[in-house]
């Protein structure tokens, strides 16, 4: 049998002497010591140009794939971070378990090192209002993944469905591994095992795991993925409130925009234009209120959240809720919400001491532009 690390060798030489090669490194388990004899070598190379390299290979020996794969830095920043299109859940593996077989350089080292230091913050005390942040923002995949499945599960694609099932479930074990700031030893496909034994999960993961890969009926399988992404948004929600840090600041600069959709509103109202006014209001309502529950709780809704998500501060603010109104066509009791709402902003904004950046003539605007200037 081909000794992989002899593979490893003869991979690092072949490109040891390209100016472009900054770093090459293994990772997975022979990086870890926990190889078997059929586990293949997992081995990249950070280029400065990845997509000009033609030092990249994939070839089978001894009866097992080998892949040796140019990333570039910023590759390895997106993973560390949690960003990008790769799962961090399985993908985190590539910096913090690797083992650097060859560095052009000292400072090339140093910014791997670097990099994994940023991977590991992640997993630490320290980095859970990111990491939490990250799980937040990876609730879009989850979503769309749930819409794959009720699509195909109306369509009676029997084949789409269990693809779209799995898809979902791995979306949710990457939000999972961020709310619980673990990252996962095996790759897709071999990773149940580890999501089931997270600390921090939604009730009842394991029968849900169970419909969403093995249920025949598409019914059966979407009532699961329902209801696996509904408690993953609770857990996410939870671990939100956990690193919650109020911010009023972040309504600064607010007002004018405020005050120019109830303009919006009105002037629709006037010409009877029940779009246009419903539109208005109901574009205000979920923006403001996605503001409001970041000056409250440090943190943005993402864009897959839900109106009731993040409703809780401009509720709690007295600010009206325009959809009935809107929905109905009601355009008298829209004008009066809308004027209802500015009032309430206005206050809001005074109580905690933000500008409403309103300027009374030309001579008010010169000094606020000199004293933006001078600041």
């Amino acid at each position: 049998m081909v000794d992989v690390f002899e593979v490893a060798e003869l991979l690092v030489a072949h490109v040891r002497d390209d100016p472009e090669v900054a770093v090459v490194a293994s990772y997975g388990s022979h990086a870890r010591g926990t190889a078997t004899p059929s586990s293949d070598l997992d081995i990249l190379f950070v280029a400065d140009d990845p997509a000009a390299t033609t030092k990249a290979r994939t070839f089978i020996l001894d009866g097992l794939p080998y892949d040796f794969w140019p990333v570039s830095w910023r590759f390895l920043e997106d993973i560390a971070g949690a960003r990008g299109t790769r799962p961090w859940e399985v993908a985190a593996s590539l910096v913090l378990d690797a083992k650097v077989l060859h560095a052009r350089s000292a400072a090339d080292r140093d910014r791997f090192e670097a990099i994994r230091e940023q991977a590991r913050l992640l997993t630490l005390p320290a980095g859970r209002p990111d990491a939490i942040a990250r799980a937040a923002a990876s609730m879009g995949a989850i979503v769309l993944h749930l819409g794959r499945v009720r699509l195909a599960a109306a369509s009676s694609d029997a084949a789409g469905l269990r693809i779209a099932a799995w898809q979902l479930l791995h979306a949710g074990f990457t939000t999972l591994a961020l709310v619980n700031q673990t990252p996962f030893s095996k790759g897709r496909g071999a990773d149940l095992a580890e999501a089931l034994a997270l600390p921090v999960q939604p009730p009842g993961l394991v029968g849900l795991a169970d419909r969403l890969t093995g249920a025949t009926s598409p019914e059966v399988v979407e009532a699961a993925a329902v209801d696996l992404v509904r408690g993953i948004r609770a857990l996410v929600a939870a671990a939100q409130a956990g690193v919650a840090e109020e911010q009023p600041g972040a309504m600064a600069g607010e007002y004018p925009g405020v005050f120019e959709y109830r303009l919006k509103v009105e002037a629709a109202c006037d010409r009877g234009d029940v779009a246009a006014a419903a539109g208005a209001a109901l574009i205000i309502q979920d923006e403001l209120a996605r503001v409001m529950h970041s000056a409250t709780s440090g943190s943005y809704p993402v864009e897959s959240a839900l109106f009731g998500d993040f409703s809780a501060a401009y509720l709690a603010a007295g600010l009206p809720d325009l959809t009935g109104a809107a929905t109905a066509g009601d355009l008298e009791t829209l004008r009066e919400l809308i004027r209802l709402l500015d009032a309430r902003v206005r206050t809001w904004m005074t109580d905690h001491g933000l500008s409403l950046n309103e300027v009374s003539d030309l001579e008010a605007l010169r000094r606020s532009l000199a004293a933006g200037d001078a600041s």
